[in-house]
């Protein structure tokens, strides 16, 4: 599986931690953890700090389990989301 957007959120306590320009979700049957490859437009990094933080595209939301920030590329780890894929 493999879902490609141009826009979306990070949250913490329903506030916005960063804004996401282009993102992608894959999973597949080798790896069925859903990893998050996305690109920031606007981080604020006190609420970027706190747990627990969920990614937000469309009506879709997945909480984050864990992530990194390297060379401005956002990547995390997902967990289940709550809508059907």
């Amino acid at each position: 599986m493999i879902l490609r957007g141009v826009a979306g959120r990070i949250e913490w306590c329903s506030t916005l931690a960063a804004a996401v320009d282009a993102y992608t979700v894959t999973r597949t049957r080798e790896d069925p953890v859903f990893r998050l490859t996305a690109t920031l437009a606007a981080v604020d990094a006190f609420r970027l700090a706190q747990r627990p933080l969920r990614f937000v595209a469309g009506r879709v939301v997945w909480p984050i389990e864990r992530f990194d920030i390297i060379n401005g590329s956002f990547t995390a780890t997902l967990g289940d989301p709550d809508e059907d894929l």
